[in-house]
């Protein structure tokens, strides 16, 4: 009823969101454009506060199997501290490394109570397992140069370090010594002890030289190893899936209701004093990108930094009544861009249906533009644009493993100066504030993109 209760609450959690895009789309007005955003940064915030809590269980000192969710709270919190709700009760109880054996969280993390040397003595922490079988091998995130450890069954833990050591090395006799008849050869401590571990195999001695000092390449070696030896009919109890968090790539394109608002000015050096706002009609730009999306498992598994590459442009021409009290009656702007929005994103639920909520920041730049008010065509949009705050509220359903089709509802503004052609160089606000400009003016877009993720 509990898990029932929470799902309800996170749909309607979306569909809040969704309902509140949708009004802006309709009405546009400045005051909803700081509400979705800060709604969106509320909402983001607090749903990353959240717990998130998985089935699995506990391994307590007397090799008792206690059952029920842990709370998965990132890599680095998760080495730390094991927070544990028992079956059918809803109070937690909080282990710290060597107060259990280990925890599991089910078709996901598993860590286990290892204890190491330390600069006061020792110390218990709790390691990601890589490998569990007849070689273990261990993760410790809170470390850069001792974050691995690898174990024979029966045997002590060993230390794999990643630090850079000299070694002299002088050649025989009968081999020719152009220069100096010594040499000083750099090397891995790991690379070392991987030989010393796999000593028995010279095949598997061979590859350590190869193995680089991060997940993949040691798990790779290791299960070498174990295939190599046949040791336990090869009986491997425990793999990290090092593809879970994978980065994902994705193409979409899109419709955006597109509103542009000429901002009132007054008069400078090449500016006409227009008091009033010219708001301008609504129309539709059309995006197209490509995305390369980065899981953020050391914080929280549900969050994700997105980078994106957008081509989009603008086709507007509008002229207006002299009655409206107008210095300029007629406006065109033509422009080309790319853009580069720049996103943390929550997904609020995993699994074949998956909504999510978004915050970022689009860097965009004006390759090519053409600009004419009125009879003055020596004009032109500044390259770099201001702003670019957005909000993002989505969904994505699962096609397949590697495969997904999602729908994405984004609103964001950005402004942008006319200038006369050979001020593009300097900078926005040098031109704002010298007043060497025509117009100023601001456009919000609403978009819906639909598009695939692999």
């Amino acid at each position: 009823m509990t898990h029932l209760y929470s799902l309800n609450g996170i749909i309607e959690i979306f569909g809040f969101g969704l309902k509140i895009l949708i009004i802006k789309i309709m009405i546009m007005n400045y005051a909803l454009k700081s509400f979705i955003l800060v709604l969106t940064v509320l909402v983001s915030l607090g749903v990353m506060g959240q717990d998130n809590f998985k089935k699995g269980y506990v391994i307590t000192l007397d090799n008792d199997t206690l059952f029920g969710k842990i709370n998965d709270a990132g890599g680095y919190k998760n080495s730390r501290l094991c927070i544990f709700k028992p079956k059918k009760e809803h109070k937690v109880t909080e282990y710290l490394p060597g107060e259990i054996k280990g925890y599991l969280m089910y078709r996901d993390k598993y860590y286990v109570s290892k204890q190491v040397a330390d600069k006061d003595g020792s110390k218990y922490i709790f390691m990601e397992v890589l490998i569990e079988g007849p070689v273990n091998l261990y993760h410790d995130r809170k470390s850069t140069e001792k974050a691995f450890y690898i174990q024979k069954k029966d045997s002590n833990l060993i230390l794999l370090e990643n630090e850079e050591v000299q070694l002299r090395y002088k050649p025989e006799e009968n081999i020719a010594v152009l220069y100096s008849p010594t040499y000083i050869l750099h090397n891995r401590i790991y690379r070392d002890t991987l030989r010393y571990v796999f000593r028995d195999s010279k095949k598997i001695s061979n590859q350590v030289e190869s193995v680089e000092y991060d997940a993949k390449s040691l798990t790779r070696i290791t299960k070498n190893y174990i295939a190599e030896q046949s040791l336990m009919n090869n009986y491997i109890t425990y793999e990290r899936d090092l593809k879970m968090y994978r980065p994902r790539v994705g193409i979409y394109g899109g419709i955006q209701m597109t509103d542009l608002e000429i901002l009132p000015t007054k008069r400078g050096v090449y500016t006409s004093d227009e008091p009033h706002s010219i708001i301008a009609k609504t129309f539709n730009t059309y995006p197209v990108g490509i995305f390369f999306n980065f899981p953020l498992p050391m914080l929280n598994d549900k969050l994700s930094f997105q980078l994106e590459l957008q081509a989009n442009g603008i086709d507007y021409e509008e002229e207006f009544d002299r009655t409206q009290s107008l210095n300029d009656t007629t406006f065109k702007i033509r422009t080309h861009t790319i853009g580069m929005p720049l996103m943390l994103k929550y997904e609020l639920l995993k699994g074949f249906f998956a909504p999510s909520l978004g915050i970022g920041k689009e860097i965009s730049f004006v390759y090519d533009s053409k600009v004419s008010i009125d009879k003055n065509s020596n004009l032109m949009v500044h390259p770099v644009q201001k702003g670019g705050w957005f909000g993002e509220v989505g969904v994505s359903f699962k096609l397949a493993p590697k495969l997904s089709l999602f729908a994405n509802a984004r609103y964001h503004t950005i402004k942008n100066l006319i200038i006369e052609k050979g001020n593009q160089n300097a900078t926005y606000n040098s031109i704002v504030n010298s007043k060497h400009y025509i117009k100023e003016y601001e456009t919000s877009y609403a978009t819906l993109l639909v598009g695939l993720k692999f």
